[in-house]
């Protein structure tokens, strides 16, 4: 004789049981009021993102003229912010050490130099220096027409300083950089 098998997982008069159905209620329970808040936000969320909605919309809504150029000044404004990091970059990967290594040779114990000014985007540059007097000043120039990194080198000004008992010649040489070894983008941008 074949006798059925009674399984209870859960014994009728196990203490646990109500403790079972309670945490089933709590659940729910929870489970209810995540829902209605998730309803709660997703419409808060819709009334939110109305406005964003409208700046999609074509030039042609009213108001939409404001919003627009808005956005247009943005733009423009992050693209001069581009322009200018590029041209910072272009600056830091010119040669300049090449730069510096030729004019610090055609230096001489007659003159000294005060400053250089580089213009990388007209590719030209002056040189402000003082020599003792006006032979060393050409023999200067002529040195720095021999630079390898230079074209079209010419004194651009010179004056004697008389306030100076020596009475030295301070002048400004100015040259085409030729800029060998710089890459140009395809935009014809230095890289």
């Amino acid at each position: 004789m074949i006798q059925d098998l009674q399984i209870d997982f859960i014994p009728r008069k196990s203490p646990w049981r109500w403790l079972a159905y309670l945490c089933c209620a709590v659940g729910l329970l929870l489970a209810a009021q995540q829902i209605r808040a998730y309803w709660r936000l997703s419409k808060q969320l819709g009334t939110a993102e109305e406005p964003w909605h409208r700046l999609q919309l074509p030039a042609a809504v009213p108001g939409r003229s404001l919003l627009a150029a808005h956005d247009v000044r943005q733009q423009e404004q992050l693209r001069n912010e581009q322009k200018a990091a590029r041209r910072t970059i272009g600056q830091l990967l010119l040669p300049w050490d090449g730069l510096f290594r030729d004019i610090e040779s055609a230096m001489s114990a007659q003159v000294s130099l005060l400053g250089i000014e580089p213009d990388p985007e007209r590719k030209e540059i002056h040189i402000t220096a003082e020599a003792k007097d006006m032979d060393a000043m050409l023999m200067y120039v002529r040195q720095m027409m021999n630079v390898s990194s230079l074209r079209n080198v010419y004194l651009l000004s010179h004056q004697m300083q008389l306030q100076d008992p020596q009475k030295p010649v301070r002048f400004v040489i100015a040259a085409r950089w030729s800029m060998s070894g710089v890459s140009q983008s395809p935009g014809g941008e230095q890289r």
